[in-house]
């Protein structure tokens, strides 16, 4: 029969982090903030100069800035997954495995709004 260690001695280690350990954490962080504020503000400032310009307008820049906003959306969640969910620090075959699949679903779904459209003129054409 073995004898079983006391379990507690796996936790009487101090948990603190050193205090350059605290500096590397606080200057990520801020660094994660600064990043995601200047995605936001620079949507925002597109936003509110393009609408002030071409109010009700109904454009190709309308439709490359929609565009712009939805990669941008997806830039700061892909950052938002890898910096706070820790995904930037597991091996990339894990990373793989968790990823791959978003970015087949995103395209998947890019792929049958294009056709979506096209089968919609094509039978709009046909009607006429």
């Amino acid at each position: 029969m073995e004898q079983e260690l006391d379990q507690s001695l796996y936790y009487s280690a101090p948990h603190a982090r050193t205090p350059e350990q605290t500096k590397k954490v606080r200057r990520k962080i801020v660094m994660v903030t600064l990043l995601l504020s200047a995605i936001t503000i620079f949507e925002v400032v597109i936003g509110i100069l393009y609408s002030k310009t071409h109010v009700g307008a109904e454009s190709s820049t309308w439709q490359m800035i929609k565009m712009m906003y939805i990669v941008l959306t997806l830039i700061k969640a892909g950052y938002i997954v890898i910096v706070f969910m820790h995904l930037g620090d597991e091996r990339k075959n894990l990373r793989t495995t968790i990823l791959l699949p978003i970015v087949l679903l995103v395209y998947l779904i890019f792929i049958c709004l294009f056709e979506g459209e096209y089968i919609l003129q094509y039978v709009q054409d046909l009607l006429k």
